[in-house]
Protein backbone atom coordinates (compact mmCIF):
# COMPACT_ATOMS: atom_id res chain seq x y z
CA UNK A 1 0.00 0.00 0.00
CA UNK A 2 2.79 2.11 -0.12
CA UNK A 3 2.83 2.71 -4.00
CA UNK A 4 0.80 5.48 -4.52
CA UNK A 5 -0.86 3.99 -7.66
CA UNK A 6 -1.72 0.82 -6.51
CA UNK A 7 -3.66 2.62 -3.26
CA UNK A 8 -5.37 4.88 -6.22
CA UNK A 9 -6.45 1.16 -8.17
CA UNK A 10 -7.72 -0.20 -4.70
CA UNK A 11 -9.40 2.86 -3.62
CA UNK A 12 -11.04 2.90 -7.18
CA UNK A 13 -11.79 -0.79 -6.94
CA UNK A 14 -12.91 -0.70 -2.81
CA UNK A 15 -17.03 -1.03 -3.81
CA UNK A 16 -16.19 -4.19 -6.12
CA UNK A 17 -14.32 -5.72 -3.43
CA UNK A 18 -16.65 -5.28 -1.23
CA UNK A 19 -19.67 -6.42 -3.56
CA UNK A 20 -17.81 -9.77 -3.71
CA UNK A 21 -16.83 -9.89 -0.39
CA UNK A 22 -20.37 -10.17 0.54
CA UNK A 23 -21.50 -12.50 -1.86
CA UNK A 24 -18.64 -14.88 -0.71
CA UNK A 25 -19.65 -14.00 3.39
CA UNK A 26 -23.28 -15.22 2.18
CA UNK A 27 -22.40 -18.08 0.19
CA UNK A 28 -20.18 -19.61 3.06
CA UNK A 29 -23.17 -18.78 5.96
CA UNK A 30 -25.39 -20.80 3.79
CA UNK A 31 -23.27 -23.91 3.67
CA UNK A 32 -22.60 -23.48 -0.46
CA UNK A 33 -19.84 -24.38 -2.43
CA UNK A 34 -18.87 -22.45 -5.38
CA UNK A 35 -20.07 -25.34 -7.18
CA UNK A 36 -23.02 -25.17 -5.90
CA UNK A 37 -23.60 -21.52 -6.74
CA UNK A 38 -22.46 -22.47 -10.50
CA UNK A 39 -25.07 -24.91 -10.54
CA UNK A 40 -27.70 -22.39 -9.38
CA UNK A 41 -26.28 -19.65 -12.01
CA UNK A 42 -25.50 -21.46 -14.84
CA UNK A 43 -22.08 -20.19 -14.97
CA UNK A 44 -18.83 -22.70 -14.39
CA UNK A 45 -17.38 -23.00 -10.61
CA UNK A 46 -13.98 -21.77 -11.95
CA UNK A 47 -15.92 -18.46 -13.05
CA UNK A 48 -17.08 -18.39 -9.49
CA UNK A 49 -13.85 -18.75 -8.28
CA UNK A 50 -12.10 -16.16 -10.83
CA UNK A 51 -14.93 -13.68 -9.17
CA UNK A 52 -13.67 -14.77 -5.68
CA UNK A 53 -10.52 -14.13 -5.97
CA UNK A 54 -10.81 -11.14 -7.66
CA UNK A 55 -8.80 -12.13 -10.66
CA UNK A 56 -11.41 -10.78 -12.91
CA UNK A 57 -13.49 -8.05 -13.52
CA UNK A 58 -17.21 -9.52 -13.12
CA UNK A 59 -20.02 -8.02 -15.24
CA UNK A 60 -22.99 -6.71 -13.42
CA UNK A 61 -25.24 -9.00 -14.88
CA UNK A 62 -22.70 -11.82 -13.10
CA UNK A 63 -22.72 -10.15 -9.53
CA UNK A 64 -26.69 -10.26 -10.15
CA UNK A 65 -26.78 -14.09 -11.14
CA UNK A 66 -24.46 -14.87 -8.29
CA UNK A 67 -26.67 -12.77 -5.94
CA UNK A 68 -29.92 -13.67 -7.46
CA UNK A 69 -29.13 -17.79 -6.42
CA UNK A 70 -27.97 -16.76 -3.16
CA UNK A 71 -30.80 -15.03 -2.07
CA UNK A 72 -29.41 -11.78 -1.81
CA UNK A 73 -31.98 -8.72 -1.75
CA UNK A 74 -29.54 -5.66 -0.55
CA UNK A 75 -25.99 -5.44 -0.89
CA UNK A 76 -23.80 -2.34 0.65
CA UNK A 77 -21.62 -0.86 -2.18
CA UNK A 78 -18.93 1.18 -0.09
Amino acid sequence: MKDPKFRCIAKEREPHFNIVRQLVKARIAQNKTQADVARLTGLKQEAISALESFSREPQLSTLYKVASALRIKTIKIS
